[in-house]
């Protein structure tokens, strides 16, 4: 089930379709519209999966958590770690309706990885981010590039990663 509201279309979630153990996805933007107007009105145990936005969850929301009727809530960026009914999701690929979420791009890039000489890749861990959205992220790149973990998207080695790569 799908609270879709975006873009000032009129949401058509209806509570009283929520069966027991039903999964309800929320776009994190409309989280507190879904909390204030719909999760009140939802007669049955669910889950919750709030993504698609830079959103942080729970947010002003942490009491939903000790809801009975909230089984678990699966968010991207949560801001609370300690209660048992939350569970972080990972950002992922980018959307391919934008720009940065061009998976051909991602493919490509993970074809010129080199190859080891048995033909299987060495151990890699792809991990991309971009530091312009938070400053805790350049911090993070560079710690890992000065012991050679690490190169920048451009594949140019080590060092500081710059706002356009």
């Amino acid at each position: 089930l799908f609270h879709d509201a975006l873009g000032g279309a009129p949401c058509r979630f209806e509570p009283s379709l929520v069966y027991p153990g039903a999964v309800v996805f929320v776009n994190t933007l409309l989280l507190t519209d879904f909390m204030v107007n719909k999760h009140p009105f939802i007669r049955h145990p669910y889950t919750l999966v709030t993504h698609c936005s830079d959103a942080s969850a729970p947010g002003d929301f942490e009491g939903a958590l000790d809801d009975p009727r909230l089984l678990a809530w699966h968010a991207q960026n949560t801001d609370l770690s300690r209660h048992t009914a939350l569970h972080p999701l990972p950002i992922g690929i980018a959307n391919p309706a934008f720009p940065h979420g061009n998976v051909a791009v991602l493919s490509a890039a993970i074809s010129q990885l080199p190859e080891t000489p048995q033909g299987g890749r060495e151990e890699w861990l792809y991990v991309n981010f971009d530091p312009r959205t938070n400053t805790d992220r350049q911090r993070a790149f560079d710690a890992v590039s000065e012991n050679g973990f690490a190169v920048s998207g451009r594949g140019g080695g080590g060092g500081r990663m710059s706002a356009g790569e």
